[in-house]
Protein backbone atom coordinates (compact mmCIF):
# COMPACT_ATOMS: atom_id res chain seq x y z
CA UNK A 1 0.00 0.00 0.00
CA UNK A 2 1.31 3.21 -0.64
CA UNK A 3 2.26 5.61 1.82
CA UNK A 4 0.23 8.98 0.42
CA UNK A 5 2.35 10.95 3.73
CA UNK A 6 5.60 9.92 2.31
CA UNK A 7 4.51 10.99 -1.21
CA UNK A 8 3.37 14.27 -0.22
CA UNK A 9 5.91 15.17 1.84
CA UNK A 10 8.80 14.17 -1.22
CA UNK A 11 6.30 16.56 -3.60
CA UNK A 12 6.69 19.29 -0.96
CA UNK A 13 10.19 19.10 -0.75
CA UNK A 14 10.80 18.84 -4.81
CA UNK A 15 8.80 22.19 -4.59
CA UNK A 16 10.88 23.98 -2.27
CA UNK A 17 14.07 22.78 -3.44
CA UNK A 18 12.45 23.92 -7.44
CA UNK A 19 11.44 27.27 -5.68
CA UNK A 20 15.29 28.03 -4.99
CA UNK A 21 16.62 26.82 -7.40
CA UNK A 22 18.55 29.89 -9.57
CA UNK A 23 18.36 27.73 -13.05
CA UNK A 24 14.43 26.82 -12.43
CA UNK A 25 13.38 30.57 -10.74
CA UNK A 26 15.12 32.14 -13.95
CA UNK A 27 13.78 29.62 -16.78
CA UNK A 28 10.21 29.88 -14.93
CA UNK A 29 10.57 33.31 -15.29
CA UNK A 30 11.41 33.69 -18.36
CA UNK A 31 8.32 30.99 -20.09
CA UNK A 32 5.95 33.00 -17.96
CA UNK A 33 6.97 36.29 -19.40
CA UNK A 34 7.38 35.01 -23.36
CA UNK A 35 3.70 33.51 -22.96
CA UNK A 36 2.12 37.25 -21.74
CA UNK A 37 4.50 38.79 -24.35
CA UNK A 38 2.56 36.85 -27.15
CA UNK A 39 5.07 36.61 -30.42
CA UNK A 40 3.06 33.49 -31.94
CA UNK A 41 2.00 35.03 -35.21
CA UNK A 42 3.95 33.83 -38.32
CA UNK A 43 5.85 36.89 -39.07
CA UNK A 44 9.30 37.67 -39.37
CA UNK A 45 11.55 39.91 -37.11
CA UNK A 46 14.13 41.96 -38.06
CA UNK A 47 16.04 40.34 -40.71
CA UNK A 48 15.08 36.37 -39.74
CA UNK A 49 13.45 36.33 -43.39
CA UNK A 50 17.22 35.22 -44.98
CA UNK A 51 17.44 32.80 -43.15
CA UNK A 52 13.61 31.06 -42.87
CA UNK A 53 14.32 31.18 -46.78
CA UNK A 54 18.02 29.81 -46.62
CA UNK A 55 16.40 27.05 -45.03
CA UNK A 56 13.27 26.57 -47.61
CA UNK A 57 16.54 26.66 -50.23
CA UNK A 58 18.08 23.44 -48.06
CA UNK A 59 14.71 21.88 -47.78
CA UNK A 60 14.73 21.96 -52.23
CA UNK A 61 18.27 20.14 -52.30
CA UNK A 62 20.03 23.34 -52.21
CA UNK A 63 23.27 23.67 -49.71
CA UNK A 64 24.64 26.18 -51.23
CA UNK A 65 24.50 29.97 -48.67
CA UNK A 66 22.86 32.94 -49.84
CA UNK A 67 24.88 35.77 -51.02
CA UNK A 68 22.16 38.36 -48.55
CA UNK A 69 23.67 35.98 -45.69
CA UNK A 70 26.93 37.64 -43.65
CA UNK A 71 27.41 35.68 -40.87
CA UNK A 72 28.40 32.08 -41.46
CA UNK A 73 25.22 30.93 -40.37
CA UNK A 74 25.66 27.00 -41.94
CA UNK A 75 25.20 25.28 -38.27
CA UNK A 76 22.06 27.35 -37.71
CA UNK A 77 19.80 26.87 -41.12
CA UNK A 78 21.29 22.91 -40.40
CA UNK A 79 19.45 22.96 -37.24
CA UNK A 80 16.41 24.54 -38.37
CA UNK A 81 16.45 22.55 -41.17
CA UNK A 82 16.32 18.88 -39.10
CA UNK A 83 14.08 20.89 -37.03
CA UNK A 84 11.36 22.21 -39.82
CA UNK A 85 11.21 18.04 -41.16
CA UNK A 86 9.47 17.25 -37.77
CA UNK A 87 7.37 20.54 -37.13
CA UNK A 88 6.95 22.19 -39.87
CA UNK A 89 9.00 25.19 -41.52
CA UNK A 90 7.22 28.59 -40.11
CA UNK A 91 8.69 31.35 -38.65
CA UNK A 92 6.74 30.70 -35.61
CA UNK A 93 8.17 27.04 -35.63
CA UNK A 94 11.48 28.16 -35.70
CA UNK A 95 11.18 31.08 -32.92
CA UNK A 96 10.15 27.78 -30.74
CA UNK A 97 13.68 26.22 -31.89
CA UNK A 98 15.28 29.58 -30.65
CA UNK A 99 13.15 29.58 -27.48
CA UNK A 100 14.59 26.26 -26.68
CA UNK A 101 18.10 26.94 -27.50
CA UNK A 102 18.01 30.05 -25.08
CA UNK A 103 16.52 27.97 -22.41
CA UNK A 104 19.55 25.52 -22.93
CA UNK A 105 21.58 28.81 -22.80
CA UNK A 106 19.88 29.27 -19.46
CA UNK A 107 21.21 25.86 -18.25
CA UNK A 108 24.89 26.39 -19.51
CA UNK A 109 25.69 30.14 -17.60
CA UNK A 110 24.42 28.44 -14.55
CA UNK A 111 26.16 25.39 -15.33
CA UNK A 112 29.05 28.04 -16.13
CA UNK A 113 28.21 29.75 -12.37
CA UNK A 114 28.47 26.30 -10.84
CA UNK A 115 31.95 25.84 -11.96
CA UNK A 116 33.00 29.24 -10.89
CA UNK A 117 30.77 28.43 -7.46
CA UNK A 118 29.46 31.44 -7.61
CA UNK A 119 26.42 31.29 -3.91
CA UNK A 120 22.75 30.74 -5.19
CA UNK A 121 21.67 34.69 -4.27
CA UNK A 122 24.28 36.12 -6.92
CA UNK A 123 23.54 33.24 -9.63
CA UNK A 124 19.83 33.90 -9.60
CA UNK A 125 20.14 37.49 -9.96
CA UNK A 126 22.60 37.17 -12.88
CA UNK A 127 20.49 34.57 -14.74
CA UNK A 128 17.63 36.89 -14.65
CA UNK A 129 19.33 40.01 -15.17
CA UNK A 130 20.88 38.01 -18.31
CA UNK A 131 17.68 36.42 -19.67
CA UNK A 132 16.29 39.69 -19.90
CA UNK A 133 19.18 41.57 -21.36
CA UNK A 134 16.91 43.19 -24.15
CA UNK A 135 19.52 42.22 -26.76
CA UNK A 136 19.29 38.62 -25.91
CA UNK A 137 15.37 38.64 -24.82
CA UNK A 138 14.54 39.85 -27.81
CA UNK A 139 16.96 37.37 -29.94
CA UNK A 140 14.81 34.78 -28.23
CA UNK A 141 11.71 35.75 -29.98
CA UNK A 142 13.70 35.21 -33.62
CA UNK A 143 15.42 32.81 -35.92
CA UNK A 144 18.29 35.79 -35.78
CA UNK A 145 21.75 34.08 -35.18
CA UNK A 146 22.52 35.41 -31.83
CA UNK A 147 21.38 33.20 -29.70
CA UNK A 148 22.28 30.08 -31.44
CA UNK A 149 25.99 31.38 -31.56
CA UNK A 150 25.70 32.04 -27.58
CA UNK A 151 24.69 28.46 -27.11
CA UNK A 152 27.69 27.12 -28.24
CA UNK A 153 30.11 30.02 -26.95
CA UNK A 154 28.37 29.55 -23.57
CA UNK A 155 28.62 25.55 -23.18
CA UNK A 156 32.43 25.47 -25.05
CA UNK A 157 33.40 28.06 -21.66
CA UNK A 158 31.83 25.85 -19.76
CA UNK A 159 33.57 22.82 -20.59
CA UNK A 160 37.12 25.09 -20.53
CA UNK A 161 36.30 26.47 -17.14
CA UNK A 162 36.05 22.44 -16.01
CA UNK A 163 38.91 21.50 -18.16
CA UNK A 164 41.24 24.56 -16.21
CA UNK A 165 39.23 23.19 -12.60
CA UNK A 166 39.84 19.09 -13.56
CA UNK A 167 42.50 19.18 -16.05
CA UNK A 168 40.57 16.48 -17.68
CA UNK A 169 41.38 16.15 -21.61
CA UNK A 170 38.14 15.48 -22.66
CA UNK A 171 36.84 18.95 -21.18
CA UNK A 172 39.06 20.65 -23.66
CA UNK A 173 38.28 18.69 -26.59
CA UNK A 174 34.53 19.49 -25.85
CA UNK A 175 35.15 22.98 -25.16
CA UNK A 176 37.12 23.13 -28.54
CA UNK A 177 34.63 21.05 -30.83
CA UNK A 178 31.87 23.33 -29.64
CA UNK A 179 34.01 26.14 -29.71
CA UNK A 180 34.92 25.58 -33.64
CA UNK A 181 31.10 24.81 -34.18
CA UNK A 182 30.23 28.29 -32.99
CA UNK A 183 32.25 29.54 -36.19
CA UNK A 184 29.75 27.60 -38.42
CA UNK A 185 27.23 30.14 -36.85
CA UNK A 186 29.58 33.29 -36.36
CA UNK A 187 33.12 34.05 -37.28
CA UNK A 188 33.14 35.65 -34.12
CA UNK A 189 33.71 32.21 -32.49
CA UNK A 190 37.43 33.04 -33.09
CA UNK A 191 37.31 34.92 -29.94
CA UNK A 192 37.50 31.62 -28.04
CA UNK A 193 40.37 30.06 -30.25
CA UNK A 194 42.64 32.64 -29.09
CA UNK A 195 41.54 33.14 -25.94
CA UNK A 196 41.99 28.94 -24.50
CA UNK A 197 45.39 29.31 -26.54
CA UNK A 198 46.42 31.72 -24.17
CA UNK A 199 45.22 30.76 -21.16
CA UNK A 200 46.64 27.21 -21.82
CA UNK A 201 50.10 28.94 -23.19
CA UNK A 202 50.38 30.74 -20.11
CA UNK A 203 49.57 28.20 -17.44
CA UNK A 204 51.95 25.77 -18.96
CA UNK A 205 55.03 27.76 -19.81
CA UNK A 206 57.64 25.00 -18.90
CA UNK A 207 55.92 22.15 -20.57
CA UNK A 208 53.51 22.52 -23.11
CA UNK A 209 52.20 19.38 -24.48
CA UNK A 210 51.99 19.33 -28.52
CA UNK A 211 48.93 16.83 -28.53
CA UNK A 212 46.95 19.60 -26.25
CA UNK A 213 47.99 22.36 -28.45
CA UNK A 214 46.39 20.10 -31.65
CA UNK A 215 43.06 18.98 -29.51
CA UNK A 216 42.70 22.79 -29.60
CA UNK A 217 43.35 23.78 -32.51
CA UNK A 218 42.51 21.29 -34.80
CA UNK A 219 38.40 21.52 -34.15
CA UNK A 220 38.80 25.21 -34.59
CA UNK A 221 40.58 25.10 -37.98
CA UNK A 222 38.39 22.26 -39.60
CA UNK A 223 34.98 23.70 -38.43
CA UNK A 224 35.88 27.33 -38.91
CA UNK A 225 36.96 26.17 -42.70
CA UNK A 226 33.41 24.76 -42.85
CA UNK A 227 32.14 27.92 -42.00
CA UNK A 228 34.08 30.36 -43.37
CA UNK A 229 34.24 28.59 -47.13
CA UNK A 230 30.95 26.97 -47.27
CA UNK A 231 29.62 27.39 -51.24
CA UNK A 232 28.43 30.69 -51.65
CA UNK A 233 26.28 31.98 -54.58
CA UNK A 234 27.60 35.79 -55.82
CA UNK A 235 25.78 39.02 -55.26
CA UNK A 236 25.33 40.28 -59.02
CA UNK A 237 24.96 43.22 -57.48
CA UNK A 238 28.11 43.20 -54.96
CA UNK A 239 30.49 41.03 -57.30
CA UNK A 240 32.86 41.73 -53.94
CA UNK A 241 30.30 39.71 -51.65
CA UNK A 242 32.62 36.82 -51.25
CA UNK A 243 35.82 38.82 -49.92
CA UNK A 244 35.95 38.27 -46.12
CA UNK A 245 37.65 41.43 -45.81
CA UNK A 246 34.68 43.24 -46.33
CA UNK A 247 33.62 41.75 -43.22
CA UNK A 248 35.97 44.01 -41.17
CA UNK A 249 36.02 47.70 -40.90
CA UNK A 250 38.78 50.00 -42.74
CA UNK A 251 41.74 50.49 -40.72
CA UNK A 252 41.21 54.16 -40.22
CA UNK A 253 38.46 53.44 -38.25
CA UNK A 254 39.76 50.95 -36.45
CA UNK A 255 41.22 53.32 -33.23
CA UNK A 256 38.48 55.27 -32.90
CA UNK A 257 35.91 51.95 -33.05
CA UNK A 258 38.00 50.32 -30.20
CA UNK A 259 38.19 53.63 -28.17
CA UNK A 260 34.90 54.65 -28.76
CA UNK A 261 32.52 55.26 -25.26
CA UNK A 262 29.44 54.48 -27.41
CA UNK A 263 29.01 51.13 -25.35
CA UNK A 264 30.05 52.92 -21.94
CA UNK A 265 26.07 53.28 -21.55
CA UNK A 266 24.94 50.00 -21.89
CA UNK A 267 27.41 49.28 -19.40
CA UNK A 268 26.18 51.15 -17.02
CA UNK A 269 22.94 50.23 -17.61
CA UNK A 270 23.24 46.41 -17.39
CA UNK A 271 25.96 46.93 -14.46
CA UNK A 272 23.26 49.18 -12.18
CA UNK A 273 22.15 45.81 -9.98
CA UNK A 274 25.93 45.87 -8.94
CA UNK A 275 26.92 49.80 -9.25
CA UNK A 276 23.85 50.58 -6.89
CA UNK A 277 25.23 48.80 -3.75
CA UNK A 278 29.02 49.18 -4.68
CA UNK A 279 28.19 53.50 -4.82
CA UNK A 280 25.84 52.95 -1.46
CA UNK A 281 29.02 51.41 0.28
CA UNK A 282 31.51 54.30 -0.54
CA UNK A 283 32.52 56.73 1.51
CA UNK A 284 29.80 60.27 2.18
CA UNK A 285 32.57 62.44 0.19
CA UNK A 286 32.60 60.10 -2.73
CA UNK A 287 29.36 59.82 -3.03
CA UNK A 288 28.71 63.79 -3.19
CA UNK A 289 31.49 63.85 -5.42
CA UNK A 290 30.04 60.87 -8.44
CA UNK A 291 26.22 62.71 -7.99
CA UNK A 292 28.01 66.09 -8.86
CA UNK A 293 30.15 64.88 -11.74
CA UNK A 294 27.92 62.61 -12.69
CA UNK A 295 25.30 65.65 -13.95
CA UNK A 296 26.89 66.97 -16.76
CA UNK A 297 28.11 63.48 -17.44
CA UNK A 298 24.62 62.65 -17.99
CA UNK A 299 23.76 65.13 -19.98
CA UNK A 300 26.08 64.17 -22.67
CA UNK A 301 24.44 60.78 -22.37
CA UNK A 302 21.28 62.71 -23.00
CA UNK A 303 22.33 64.25 -26.00
CA UNK A 304 23.40 61.09 -27.27
CA UNK A 305 19.60 59.45 -26.86
CA UNK A 306 21.41 57.13 -24.17
CA UNK A 307 21.86 54.05 -26.43
CA UNK A 308 23.89 55.14 -29.43
CA UNK A 309 24.86 51.92 -31.63
CA UNK A 310 21.19 51.38 -31.36
CA UNK A 311 19.76 48.50 -34.10
CA UNK A 312 17.61 46.98 -31.42
CA UNK A 313 17.07 48.49 -28.30
CA UNK A 314 15.78 52.14 -28.44
CA UNK A 315 13.73 53.67 -25.31
CA UNK A 316 11.20 54.37 -28.45
CA UNK A 317 10.66 50.70 -28.69
CA UNK A 318 12.34 47.50 -30.61
CA UNK A 319 13.52 47.92 -33.53
CA UNK A 320 12.40 51.80 -33.55
CA UNK A 321 13.45 52.58 -37.06
CA UNK A 322 10.86 50.55 -38.43
CA UNK A 323 8.12 52.29 -36.71
CA UNK A 324 5.98 54.67 -38.71
CA UNK A 325 4.83 56.97 -35.85
CA UNK A 326 6.96 57.34 -32.73
CA UNK A 327 5.19 59.26 -29.73
CA UNK A 328 6.34 60.00 -26.16
CA UNK A 329 5.73 56.74 -24.42
CA UNK A 330 6.57 55.96 -20.81
CA UNK A 331 10.17 55.35 -21.52
CA UNK A 332 10.84 58.00 -24.69
CA UNK A 333 10.68 61.05 -22.75
CA UNK A 334 12.71 63.98 -21.50
CA UNK A 335 12.13 63.00 -18.25
CA UNK A 336 12.38 59.37 -18.06
CA UNK A 337 15.94 59.94 -20.24
CA UNK A 338 17.63 62.32 -18.12
CA UNK A 339 17.21 59.68 -15.11
CA UNK A 340 18.51 57.05 -17.01
CA UNK A 341 21.52 59.01 -18.09
CA UNK A 342 22.24 59.97 -14.52
CA UNK A 343 21.87 56.15 -13.25
CA UNK A 344 24.13 55.47 -16.23
CA UNK A 345 26.56 57.71 -15.37
CA UNK A 346 26.48 57.29 -11.52
CA UNK A 347 26.83 53.70 -12.11
CA UNK A 348 29.98 53.85 -14.77
CA UNK A 349 32.04 56.19 -11.58
CA UNK A 350 30.69 53.85 -9.18
CA UNK A 351 32.89 51.62 -11.23
CA UNK A 352 35.92 54.27 -11.94
CA UNK A 353 36.23 55.04 -8.56
CA UNK A 354 36.09 51.55 -7.45
CA UNK A 355 38.87 50.14 -9.91
CA UNK A 356 40.96 53.54 -8.60
CA UNK A 357 40.36 52.38 -5.10
CA UNK A 358 41.69 48.60 -6.13
CA UNK A 359 44.48 50.06 -8.17
CA UNK A 360 45.72 52.51 -5.28
CA UNK A 361 45.24 49.23 -3.21
CA UNK A 362 47.64 47.11 -5.34
CA UNK A 363 50.37 49.90 -6.33
CA UNK A 364 50.49 49.87 -1.93
CA UNK A 365 50.66 46.37 -1.90
CA UNK A 366 53.51 46.50 -4.43
CA UNK A 367 55.63 49.21 -2.62
CA UNK A 368 55.25 46.90 0.57
CA UNK A 369 56.25 43.38 -0.21
CA UNK A 370 57.77 43.90 -3.69
CA UNK A 371 56.72 42.83 -7.32
CA UNK A 372 56.19 39.02 -7.64
CA UNK A 373 54.19 37.34 -9.99
CA UNK A 374 53.85 33.79 -10.08
CA UNK A 375 51.80 31.43 -11.78
CA UNK A 376 50.04 30.28 -9.08
CA UNK A 377 48.77 33.79 -8.41
CA UNK A 378 46.87 33.37 -11.48
CA UNK A 379 43.11 32.79 -11.74
CA UNK A 380 43.04 31.20 -14.91
CA UNK A 381 39.35 31.29 -14.66
CA UNK A 382 39.03 35.05 -14.75
CA UNK A 383 41.74 35.51 -17.04
CA UNK A 384 39.56 33.40 -19.70
CA UNK A 385 37.05 35.83 -18.68
CA UNK A 386 38.80 38.89 -19.65
CA UNK A 387 40.18 37.32 -22.93
CA UNK A 388 37.05 36.84 -23.98
CA UNK A 389 35.38 39.80 -22.76
CA UNK A 390 38.47 41.64 -24.54
CA UNK A 391 37.55 39.93 -28.05
CA UNK A 392 34.40 40.12 -27.94
CA UNK A 393 34.47 43.57 -27.53
CA UNK A 394 37.43 43.99 -30.23
CA UNK A 395 35.79 42.14 -32.83
CA UNK A 396 32.19 43.51 -32.08
CA UNK A 397 33.22 47.03 -32.97
CA UNK A 398 35.76 46.30 -35.51
CA UNK A 399 33.41 44.79 -38.44
CA UNK A 400 31.65 46.93 -41.16
CA UNK A 401 28.61 47.67 -39.31
CA UNK A 402 28.50 48.24 -35.34
CA UNK A 403 24.87 47.02 -33.89
CA UNK A 404 24.40 47.00 -30.40
CA UNK A 405 23.37 42.99 -30.59
CA UNK A 406 26.67 42.06 -31.61
CA UNK A 407 27.77 42.90 -28.18
CA UNK A 408 25.46 40.81 -26.40
CA UNK A 409 28.39 38.22 -26.48
CA UNK A 410 30.54 40.99 -24.43
CA UNK A 411 27.75 42.03 -22.22
CA UNK A 412 26.67 38.40 -20.83
CA UNK A 413 30.90 37.64 -20.47
CA UNK A 414 31.01 41.04 -18.41
CA UNK A 415 28.01 39.85 -16.72
CA UNK A 416 29.92 36.57 -15.58
CA UNK A 417 32.56 38.09 -14.76
CA UNK A 418 31.61 40.97 -12.67
CA UNK A 419 29.28 38.10 -10.76
CA UNK A 420 32.69 35.97 -10.09
CA UNK A 421 34.25 39.11 -8.79
CA UNK A 422 31.40 40.21 -6.58
CA UNK A 423 31.21 37.19 -4.93
CA UNK A 424 35.13 36.85 -4.40
CA UNK A 425 34.68 40.36 -2.65
CA UNK A 426 31.73 39.47 -0.39
CA UNK A 427 29.04 41.22 -2.34
CA UNK A 428 25.41 41.01 -0.47
CA UNK A 429 21.82 41.04 -2.11
CA UNK A 430 21.10 44.77 -1.50
CA UNK A 431 17.69 46.47 -1.75
CA UNK A 432 18.93 48.50 -4.26
CA UNK A 433 20.43 45.14 -5.95
CA UNK A 434 16.65 43.85 -6.49
CA UNK A 435 15.06 47.01 -7.49
CA UNK A 436 17.71 47.77 -10.49
CA UNK A 437 17.20 43.66 -11.20
CA UNK A 438 13.44 44.37 -11.70
CA UNK A 439 14.10 48.17 -13.08
CA UNK A 440 15.90 46.63 -16.27
CA UNK A 441 13.19 43.66 -16.47
CA UNK A 442 10.75 45.77 -16.97
CA UNK A 443 11.84 47.62 -19.25
CA UNK A 444 13.00 45.08 -21.47
CA UNK A 445 9.55 43.10 -20.58
CA UNK A 446 7.03 46.50 -21.49
CA UNK A 447 8.72 46.89 -24.59
CA UNK A 448 8.97 43.21 -25.49
CA UNK A 449 5.51 43.10 -24.68
CA UNK A 450 4.38 46.62 -27.49
CA UNK A 451 6.81 45.42 -30.17
CA UNK A 452 5.27 41.67 -30.26
CA UNK A 453 1.44 42.86 -29.59
CA UNK A 454 1.79 45.47 -31.83
CA UNK A 455 3.81 43.43 -34.59
CA UNK A 456 1.38 40.60 -34.70
CA UNK A 457 -1.90 42.89 -35.33
CA UNK A 458 0.24 44.10 -38.21
CA UNK A 459 0.77 41.25 -40.24
CA UNK A 460 -2.94 39.98 -39.15
CA UNK A 461 -3.99 43.01 -40.74
CA UNK A 462 -2.21 42.20 -44.28
CA UNK A 463 -3.18 38.88 -44.08
CA UNK A 464 -6.81 40.17 -43.97
CA UNK A 465 -6.34 42.78 -46.59
CA UNK A 466 -4.54 39.58 -48.69
CA UNK A 467 -7.74 37.98 -48.70
CA UNK A 468 -9.47 40.54 -49.50
CA UNK A 469 -7.73 40.98 -52.67
CA UNK A 470 -4.51 42.81 -51.68
CA UNK A 471 -1.76 41.96 -53.55
CA UNK A 472 1.43 41.45 -50.84
CA UNK A 473 3.59 43.72 -52.91
CA UNK A 474 0.47 46.26 -52.39
CA UNK A 475 0.75 46.50 -48.91
CA UNK A 476 3.77 48.06 -46.90
CA UNK A 477 3.44 47.68 -43.36
CA UNK A 478 7.55 48.64 -42.49
CA UNK A 479 11.22 47.96 -44.38
CA UNK A 480 11.35 44.48 -43.49
CA UNK A 481 7.40 43.38 -44.48
CA UNK A 482 8.45 45.27 -47.89
CA UNK A 483 11.49 43.06 -48.27
CA UNK A 484 10.34 40.01 -47.43
CA UNK A 485 7.64 40.52 -49.82
CA UNK A 486 10.00 41.36 -52.78
CA UNK A 487 12.25 38.14 -52.25
CA UNK A 488 9.19 36.41 -52.61
CA UNK A 489 7.77 38.07 -55.61
CA UNK A 490 11.32 37.63 -57.17
CA UNK A 491 11.78 34.22 -55.76
CA UNK A 492 15.32 35.22 -54.52
CA UNK A 493 15.99 32.49 -52.94
CA UNK A 494 19.80 32.74 -53.40
CA UNK A 495 20.14 36.24 -52.52
CA UNK A 496 21.64 37.48 -55.92
CA UNK A 497 19.82 40.36 -56.15
CA UNK A 498 19.72 42.90 -53.48
CA UNK A 499 16.52 42.55 -51.37
CA UNK A 500 15.57 46.32 -51.84
CA UNK A 501 12.34 46.52 -53.50
CA UNK A 502 12.22 47.97 -56.96
CA UNK A 503 8.71 48.96 -58.41
CA UNK A 504 7.56 49.37 -54.98
CA UNK A 505 4.37 51.19 -55.13
CA UNK A 506 1.52 49.86 -52.56
CA UNK A 507 -1.62 51.03 -52.10
CA UNK A 508 -2.87 50.02 -48.64
CA UNK A 509 -0.73 50.50 -45.36
CA UNK A 510 -1.04 49.05 -42.11
CA UNK A 511 0.40 51.08 -39.28
CA UNK A 512 0.42 51.96 -35.30
CA UNK A 513 -1.36 55.15 -33.88
CA UNK A 514 -2.60 56.01 -30.68
CA UNK A 515 -5.37 58.47 -28.71
CA UNK A 516 -4.44 60.11 -25.85
CA UNK A 517 -6.25 60.35 -22.59
CA UNK A 518 -6.42 62.44 -19.70
CA UNK A 519 -3.36 61.25 -17.60
CA UNK A 520 -1.55 62.84 -14.84
CA UNK A 521 1.63 61.50 -15.41
CA UNK A 522 1.31 62.45 -19.01
CA UNK A 523 0.31 66.41 -18.27
CA UNK A 524 3.43 66.38 -15.76
CA UNK A 525 5.45 65.29 -19.28
CA UNK A 526 3.53 67.66 -21.72
CA UNK A 527 4.20 70.83 -18.98
CA UNK A 528 8.14 69.93 -18.42
CA UNK A 529 8.10 69.88 -22.63
CA UNK A 530 6.70 72.63 -22.82
CA UNK A 531 9.37 75.01 -20.45
CA UNK A 532 11.13 77.07 -22.74
CA UNK A 533 14.49 76.02 -20.67
CA UNK A 534 13.98 72.07 -21.88
CA UNK A 535 12.45 73.02 -25.22
CA UNK A 536 15.97 74.80 -25.62
CA UNK A 537 18.46 72.59 -23.80
CA UNK A 538 16.64 69.39 -23.08
CA UNK A 539 14.13 68.00 -25.96
CA UNK A 540 13.98 64.65 -26.00
CA UNK A 541 16.19 63.47 -28.88
CA UNK A 542 14.43 61.70 -31.52
CA UNK A 543 14.77 58.61 -34.42
CA UNK A 544 15.45 60.19 -37.44
CA UNK A 545 13.85 58.51 -40.64
CA UNK A 546 11.91 56.31 -38.46
CA UNK A 547 9.88 53.66 -41.04
CA UNK A 548 8.69 56.34 -43.84
CA UNK A 549 8.74 55.21 -47.41
CA UNK A 550 10.87 57.93 -49.31
CA UNK A 551 9.07 57.71 -52.22
CA UNK A 552 6.14 58.74 -50.86
CA UNK A 553 4.19 59.41 -47.66
CA UNK A 554 2.02 56.90 -45.63
CA UNK A 555 0.35 58.81 -43.51
CA UNK A 556 -3.30 58.18 -42.68
CA UNK A 557 -5.47 61.13 -43.88
CA UNK A 558 -8.92 61.88 -44.76
CA UNK A 559 -8.62 61.06 -48.45
CA UNK A 560 -7.90 57.14 -47.30
CA UNK A 561 -10.09 54.62 -47.27
CA UNK A 562 -10.08 52.89 -43.90
CA UNK A 563 -10.31 48.91 -44.20
CA UNK A 564 -10.00 47.91 -40.60
CA UNK A 565 -8.99 49.63 -36.99
CA UNK A 566 -8.28 47.71 -33.66
CA UNK A 567 -6.81 48.33 -30.32
CA UNK A 568 -4.06 46.60 -28.20
CA UNK A 569 -2.60 46.75 -25.01
CA UNK A 570 0.48 48.53 -24.63
CA UNK A 571 1.72 49.42 -21.29
CA UNK A 572 4.36 51.91 -22.37
CA UNK A 573 1.42 53.95 -23.82
CA UNK A 574 -1.35 53.14 -21.65
CA UNK A 575 0.42 54.32 -18.50
CA UNK A 576 0.46 57.67 -20.09
CA UNK A 577 -2.89 57.44 -20.83
CA UNK A 578 -2.51 56.82 -24.72
CA UNK A 579 -4.81 54.17 -25.79
CA UNK A 580 -2.73 52.28 -28.71
CA UNK A 581 -4.50 51.03 -32.04
CA UNK A 582 -3.38 49.62 -35.57
CA UNK A 583 -5.09 50.69 -38.60
CA UNK A 584 -5.25 49.34 -42.01
CA UNK A 585 -6.16 51.51 -44.87
CA UNK A 586 -6.30 52.25 -48.85
CA UNK A 587 -5.16 54.96 -51.28
CA UNK A 588 -8.04 53.87 -53.15
CA UNK A 589 -11.14 51.84 -53.19
CA UNK A 590 -10.38 47.65 -52.74
CA UNK A 591 -12.99 47.24 -56.43
CA UNK A 592 -9.93 49.05 -57.60
CA UNK A 593 -7.41 47.04 -56.10
CA UNK A 594 -8.42 43.47 -56.92
CA UNK A 595 -7.17 41.98 -59.78
CA UNK A 596 -3.86 44.15 -59.91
Amino acid sequence: MIDTGVGKQKTIKILKSAGSNPLFITVFIYLVSIVIVGCWGNFPSNDDFYYLTQIKTFSNGIFTKSALIGPTFILQGLMGFLWSKFFGLSYISLRVLTILVTIFCIVGLDRVFSVLNVQRKIRTLTLILITFIPQFYVSSLSFMTENYFLFYIIWSLYFFLSYIKTRRDRSLLIACILGGLSIMIRQYGVVLLVAYLIVYVISNLKKINIRKLLLILIPFIVFGCMGLFWPKFKSLGDPKSLNMLLFFASVNLFISRVTSTSVLPYIGYLLLPFTASLFLKQRNYIKIFTLAIALPMSYEFFKIDVFKLRNLFYLEGFYARLMVNIRENLFNNTLFKLFLSYLISVSLLAIAFYLIDKLIGKIKDTKNKGVAVAKANINFHKLTLLLLILGFYVIAVVTDRVFDRYLVNFFIILLIYVATSAQERGFSIHWTTILMTAFICVVTFFLSFHHYRELQLKWKFADKLMAMGVGKYQIFIDNVYARTAYMELINNYDGRYAAKPENYDPICFVQEYVKQQSNALNSLIVYVNNRAFVRKYFANPTVLNAGLLKERSNHFDSTDILMIDEEYPSPVYNLLGKRTFVRAFCTEPIQKVKGI
